[in-house]
């Protein structure tokens, strides 16, 4: 949501999220140090604060439109309906006749 407001994402740098934003703007998981002085630089700068927030709503339009996540909704849903084809189409076998 923050990309698609065009708001800088500060993350830790576990999981997915850091990909989704900057380098810079990802911290250490607990520290709070660098997570405020990571929060004090961007709201120090609004030049900067203003350029990561452009860059971040492109990102958001460039990975989550419409446009954009269509084709590869309509692609995962193609593959999950070929692979119940293909399981379909195999027997299944009873623990029974095992």
């Amino acid at each position: 949501e923050a990309l698609a407001a065009g708001l800088p994402l500060i993350t830790s740098q576990r999981g997915g999220l850091p990909e989704l934003t900057e380098a810079d703007l990802t911290v250490e998981p607990g520290s709070i140090s660098q997570l405020a002085e990571t929060m004090r630089a961007l709201h120090d700068d609004s030049v900067r604060r203003q350029a990561v927030g452009e860059r971040a709503l492109a990102r958001a339009r460039e990975r989550f439109s419409e446009e954009a996540f269509a084709p590869r909704l309509e692609a995962l849903y193609s593959e999950a309906l070929e692979a119940r084809k293909l399981a379909m189409r195999s027997p299944i076998s009873s623990p029974a006749s095992s």
